[in-house]
């Protein structure tokens, strides 16, 4: 078995993988001062220290894992790849890791640890759809910026928001700072009143139209939004660090008005989700009842991004970008 430079950190058997029809294969991984070797299925796979982007966690309800996954963000040809560690098949893999980067590893920590607290702050409001979409919870935007990651955050911008040019987003973040979605239903309110409905004879939906057009729901499900789309911006090359960090100061100094703790705040968000989207709750299987998973399991957490005060002065923010590993 090929082996990095320097000394053995840690290796765990793995449970046994079927390969074919009636075959199953040992798993192995060791971890290395330079380094991963992993064996599974058959396959060596082996990820250099030096090509590593960034470790994590990602919750057990997210994507196909069931379980509390390490994610191993790493170059490879030219592009970054993601290798799942999960605890079904890796046991114990989540404690060893959170050691080694406590000690042996502690940059891929370090540079998430050191942000400025107001960046917390922005990531903590950003941390339940960051994991949603398969990021990290500690980084601005939910991944560490490189080329290959502009690229899909543009594809993404465009496939979800119709974002092409960094104009079309600018002019977004002044459409949800301005309260879009409570403007969009106080204009239905509006034309049913003018119409001469009486409001007792309305639908529930078109009640609730009423209702939301003056609804702090509404005003955080924009904010919220907001202060995504300007860290999607910044890692997408549309918006400078300072632009996106000040979107975010503005939409987050808002919202301290108007909530007084990360409950308050994130409940508010989901009921306008809920609204948005149409989603059921309490349906197992809905994107909405995975948020509120996500944000119970976050919570739970010894590095929970909700230890930071919610009543933090978010004034005066000096900001530095995230560092872009290299090669």
């Amino acid at each position: 078995q090929a082996q990095f430079p320097g000394r053995l950190i840690f290796e765990i058997e793995g449970t046994p993988q079927k390969k074919g029809v009636f075959k199953k294969t040992n798993s192995h991984l060791a971890f290395y001062t330079e380094g991963i070797i992993i064996k599974e299925l058959g396959d060596v796979v082996e990820i250099r220290r030096r090509n590593i982007a960034n470790v994590y966690y990602s919750a057990p309800m997210v994507g196909e894992q069931e379980c509390v996954t390490v994610e191993i963000d790493h170059h490879d040809e030219g592009g970054i790849d993601t290798y799942p560690l999960d605890e079904d098949t890796w046991p114990g893999i989540f404690a060893q890791v959170d050691r080694l980067l406590n000690h042996e590893w502690y940059e891929f920590r370090k540079t998430k640890v050191e942000l400025p607290d107001e960046v917390k702050w922005f990531n903590a409001v950003n941390a339940v759809i960051a994991l949603a979409s398969e990021g990290d919870a500690e980084l601005f935007g939910g991944d560490v910026k490189t080329p290959a990651v502009a690229v899909g955050r543009r594809e993404t911008l465009y496939e979800y928001w119709k974002i092409n040019v960094r104009q079309d987003l600018l002019d977004w973040v002044v459409k949800l700072e301005g309260g879009r979605s409570a403007k969009q239903a106080s204009e239905i309110a509006q034309n049913l009143i003018r119409d001469g409905i009486n409001p007792d004879s309305l639908s529930d939906n078109a009640k609730r139209e009423l209702g939301w057009s003056s609804s702090n729901e509404a005003i955080a499900w924009d904010l919220g939004r907001m202060m995504w789309i300007a860290a999607q911006g910044y890692l997408a090359d549309y918006l400078s660090y300072e632009e996106a960090i000040d979107c975010c100061t503005k939409a987050g100094k808002r919202l301290q008005e108007l909530f007084g703790s990360w409950d308050e705040m994130f409940a508010n968000y989901m009921q306008g989700y809920v609204y948005w989207s149409g989603d059921n709750p309490n349906d197992e299987d809905s994107e909405s009842h995975q948020r509120l998973d996500i944000y119970q399991w976050l919570k739970a957490q010894a590095r929970s991004p909700y230890q930071i005060d919610w009543r933090l002065d978010l004034g005066g923010v000096k900001v530095e970008s995230q560092a872009t590993r290299g090669v």
